[in-house]
């Protein structure tokens, strides 16, 4: 059986945590750990936080909403703490781990944040563990067109690695990936099925962020309006013909994340990180990614 681990990441399907730090009770590490015999107890390759930066300060915080309740603020350097104690606590060089950052509440209009985000992963994790837009400068004049022309590592060649991608307001990720090539983080752009189909050359976002919860109700109409043909057409240019990435999240029954799974999609972020069977995108935490499509 060939070695899921020698595919590009960008070829692989991984199962993610939807809003990681209120799963329940279970901890980052216990979402990251992984059983062969119970693959859909956990086993996620990817995470999600929620971050809000405190007015006046370089500080963020992980919550839903903000300011909420003290009790449930944690600051995002503890997570960045907890993360660095797994990632040494491996006996073996682990996994890639993608951690979306989704950006609730940022301050500043003038892009000074960028700079402060930037210098706080920095200051709060072990950089050499961070696997940066750098990797591609020089292979194009964008991040997308580089990516296209270089090319993802495999998840081999990323072992001990970790993808910041930021996700939220779509003008803070625009601004923060004007310049993408010199930031520690990743950032998507949200998508529907509907729109444009994404340029391989144009665009400093290679990660893709879609809603699937409607997947459960889609009409088999290819009139551009969301049908299932529309689906199709979508993620059979992006899995086919560019090299993004592609989140998919919502996905909290079984049928969304069968089709979820058909469409092709990476990174699949659910609720149900532990309990439900069907939660799992195979027997390892990695598995092929193909379009099959819906129609």
């Amino acid at each position: 059986m060939p070695d899921i681990r020698k595919n590009p990441i960008n070829e692989v399907a991984w199962k993610a945590s939807h809003n990681s730090y209120d799963r329940d009770g279970h901890s980052l590490a216990a979402q990251l750990s992984h059983d062969p015999a119970e693959p859909h107890q956990h086993g996620c390759r990817g995470l999600e936080l929620d971050i809000h930066q405190a007015d006046g300060t370089r500080e963020f915080w992980v919550a839903h909403t903000w300011p909420g309740d003290a009790a449930h603020r944690i600051p995002f350097s503890k997570h960045l703490d907890d993360l660095a104690a797994w990632s040494a606590g491996v006996a073996h060089a682990h996994d890639p781990v993608t951690i979306t950052v989704d950006l609730k509440k940022i301050r500043g209009k003038d892009g000074s944040w960028i700079t402060i985000l930037d210098d706080y992963l920095r200051a709060h994790f072990d950089e050499d563990r961070i696997f940066k837009p750098g990797h591609f400068a020089g292979h194009g004049a964008t991040l997308v067109a580089a990516v296209n022309a270089l090319g993802w590592p495999t998840v081999e060649e990323l072992q001990g690695k970790f993808l910041f991608v930021l996700s939220g307001t779509e003008k803070r990720k625009k601004e923060y990936a004007a310049q993408a090539f010199q930031r520690v983080c990743f950032a998507d752009r949200k998508i529907a099925w509907t729109s444009v189909p994404p340029s391989a050359s144009v665009g400093n976002r290679v990660f893709l962020n879609f809603a699937l919860k409607s997947l459960s109700w889609l009409d088999d109409v290819d009139d551009g309006t969301g049908g299932i043909g529309d689906a199709d057409d979508m993620f059979d240019h992006i899995v086919n013909r560019t090299r993004y990435i592609t989140r998919g999240y919502g996905l909290n029954k079984q049928n969304i994340w069968k089709s979820a799974n058909q469409l092709g999609v990476n990174i699949c972020a659910t609720n149900e990180t532990a309990g439900k069977k069907w939660a799992k995108v195979g027997v390892e935490p990695f598995a092929p990614r193909k379009f099959r499509g819906l129609g």
